[in-house]
């Protein structure tokens, strides 16, 4: 596009981005560009990731998979919780604390 405008439109443009230089040397006489070099070797903080909140990200999908919406999402979610919550009760000693953890989350 630029190597096919007419040489007067070229001259123009060349004028005017000569005028331009010209005018930031003024203004800033001594400028020389320095890019900022950014760490790339950041050591990132590992974070553990809550298994009801998993499990409650999983049933959501479950239900919207079926089709459920407003309300019964809700119900759905809330039973698909609390089954998964019954079912690991039975495998661990600490159930109990684990089914209020989700009934807490649930509200």
């Amino acid at each position: 596009m630029w190597k096919e405008a007419p040489q007067d439109v070229r001259h123009k443009f060349q004028e005017e981005a000569r005028l331009e230089k010209e005018e930031h040397q003024r203004k800033y006489p001594n400028y020389r560009y320095q890019p900022v070099f950014r760490r790339t070797d950041i050591i990132r903080r590992r974070v553990r990731k809550d298994k009801t909140e998993e499990e409650k990200v999983e049933a959501v999908a479950e239900a919207m998979i079926k089709g459920k919406a407003g309300e019964e999402l809700v119900e759905e979610v809330k039973e698909q919780i609390i089954k998964s919550a019954a079912a690991s009760e039975d495998e661990s000693d600490g159930g109990s604390k684990r089914r209020l953890v989700i009934l807490f989350v649930l509200k």
